[in-house]
């Protein structure tokens, strides 16, 4: 693992979901307050397929993107909230290795808490509430011990005792944060798969994901006009 990374206790997981919204929600990030860092951890990411998008020039993100990168905000004393980043798709077939390889890395650097945010397919039992005050609601649940973040109310609960996620690489990295002991906040939305050209309605799933995270964060900011669409 990569010990010249500087990770905030707190870290945010964005990776390839269904309609690529997760990743695509953190690239939107950003704040007006703290200092970005972009670091590129050592992990393992051979045996996955690059995501390609088609804004990846400086202009944009101020960088190119790196298959998975850790962009962490700092103020003067310390670092406040990193997103570690997975620009790839990650296939079923290895999906517990680069979960495992990614909460290790949070445990090596003493990582308190995560969050997941996650367009994902949902079956009918997950929900309690119906989520029709909002045209792409986001359902909230924290999986271990802790405090639920602070605008946790208005969001939808999901029940986590009865919650199916039926994405793979999800679903194995709630088990290893789960088996390593760190809390994990998830801010799911329905989602669909996202068409590689032209506007396939996915940008509405970006926006919930990225304004939630921005919202409960209270130091970051979401900008649209970051977020990568498919090439």
């Amino acid at each position: 693992m990569d010990g010249s990374c500087v990770v905030a206790s707190t870290v945010v997981i964005g990776f390839a979901d269904l309609s690529f919204g997760s990743l695509r929600a953190l690239l939107g990030l950003t704040s007006s307050q703290l200092t970005e860092h972009v670091y590129t951890p050592k992990i393992d990411l051979s045996t996955t397929e690059p995501t390609t998008f088609a804004a990846t020039d400086n202009d944009t993100f101020g960088r190119s993107l790196s298959n998975v990168e850790l962009v962490t905000f700092s103020n003067d004393a310390e670092p406040i909230i990193s997103l570690l980043i997975v620009n790839s798709l990650v296939a079923d077939e290895h999906a517990a290795n680069v979960a495992y390889s990614i909460v290790s890395l949070l445990n090596t650097h003493k990582v308190t808490t995560a969050w997941l945010p996650a367009s994902l397919h949902f079956a009918p039992r997950n929900i309690r509430a119906s989520g029709a005050g909002s045209k792409q609601p986001i359902y909230y649940t924290l999986l271990g011990q802790g405090a639920p973040v602070a605008c946790a109310r208005e969001f939808e609960a999901l029940d986590a005792a009865s919650m199916q996620v039926k994405d793979c690489f999800a679903a194995s990295l709630l088990t290893f944060l789960e088996v390593s002991g760190i809390p994990t906040h998830c801010f799911f939305t329905r989602g669909h798969r996202a068409a590689q050209h032209g506007d396939d309605g996915t940008a509405e799933v970006v926006e919930a994901l990225g304004n939630a995270i921005a919202k409960s964060s209270s130091s970051l900011t979401f900008d649209p006009k970051r977020t990568a669409s498919l090439a």
